[in-house]
């Protein structure tokens, strides 16, 4: 079960990683502006050299407001037939933003607490517009990372007063020209950073093989203690019940190997039970890991790669035979003749 624990959280984070890179965030290289601009600015964007298609964005932040609840958000609006931003919640189902109304991630909405039908109050928190807008909810959705808001980027522009406006891009390019691009857009008027999907997913599983190798390793360690632990103090408490009767099979006969062979296969026995019981009390633990770890930033999916338990159920028999081993000292220095002399 620990083991599990321990395999479970870098096969969810890792699970997490590939469906934010290969299904949300579709594009090769994110452009973020410094300031809003028109349909130009995209127009611009999509005619440099190896782009194939580039589709805008706008981030804006607002306080949002429902009853007495008020929360700083960040708001996204995407163009209606994105392609390069997958929006889908943990299903995989797409999600629809429709021509009005905001799409709210499932813990925001709770904190806001709303849900589709009701309305937010929207302020902005920057720019020259300060009046407040009422928005209709119109799905709340679950999704991993983030608390999540978005709209149509026209609904969201019209908000600011404006019938387009963008302050990001996302690009998709032709293979082997992002960095190309990246280091010509540096020097470009107007642009505040680029971002490579490669390398941003390249920082995220470098960090995360790091911090999570060094855990995986304590607790591999821990449940090998444990494990090692517990089999080798029952047998030792095994042999000092029946050495008599080990002995006995001694002078009948059986070799040392023979004898020992029955505590070993008693070992292995109940190291099968205890993989039967510990595979589902690790999968338990695990769903109480992914309730435990719902917070803004990120939601853990419950995912354990098959490999988890083919490791785990290795790693266990591992640490039998090494329990079996240092038992099977003891059985090769139990003296027969004082302990066939030793009265009952």
């Amino acid at each position: 079960a620990v083991l599990i624990v321990g395999f479970f959280t870098m096969d969810s984070l890792r699970y997490m990683i590939d469906f934010q890179f290969e299904k949300v965030q579709r594009e090769d290289v994110r452009v973020a502006l410094e300031r809003e601009v028109g349909r130009g600015g995209l127009l611009e964007l999509a005619r440099l050299d190896g782009v194939r298609r580039a589709e805008p964005l706008l981030h804006y932040p607002f306080k949002a407001t429902s009853q007495w609840r008020s929360k700083d958000i960040g708001v996204t609006g995407v163009g209606p037939s994105t392609q390069l931003l997958g929006l889908i919640d943990v299903e995989g189902r797409p999600i629809a933003v429709g021509d009005r109304g905001i799409v709210l991630g499932q813990r925001l909405a709770a904190d806001l607490g709303v849900a589709p039908g009701d309305s937010l109050l929207l302020e902005p928190l920057m720019g020259r517009i300060e009046r407040e807008r009422r928005v209709p909810v119109t799905q709340v959705v679950q999704q991993y990372l983030g608390s999540g808001a978005y709209m149509n980027i026209h609904a969201l522009s019209r908000l600011l007063d404006e019938p387009f406006t963008m302050n990001s891009a996302l690009l998709r390019m032709e293979p082997g020209t992002e960095r190309d691009l990246s280091r010509r857009l540096k020097d470009y008027p107007g642009v505040a950073a680029v971002e490579l999907k490669s390398d941003a997913r390249a920082g995220i599983e470098n960090t995360l093989e790091e911090s999570m190798g060094i855990m995986n390793g304590i607790l591999a360690l821990f449940a090998g203690t444990i494990a090692f632990s517990i089999i080798y103090n029952s047998t030792a408490v095994s042999l000092m019940e029946r050495q008599r009767e080990l002995a006995s099979l001694r002078v009948l006969g059986l070799s040392t190997q023979e004898v020992g062979s029955i505590v070993y296969r008693e070992n292995i026995a109940l190291a099968v039970v205890g993989i039967g019981l510990g595979i589902p009390a690790g999968r338990g633990l695990s769903r109480l890991l992914v309730m435990a770890y719902d917070t803004e930033l990120y939601r853990l999916p419950f995912y354990i790669a098959p490999k988890t338990y083919m490791l785990t159920v290795g790693l266990s028999m591992l640490f039998v035979l090494l329990a079996n081993l240092a038992v099977r000292r003891r059985i090769q220095r139990l003296d027969m003749v004082e302990v066939l002399k030793a009265r009952e």
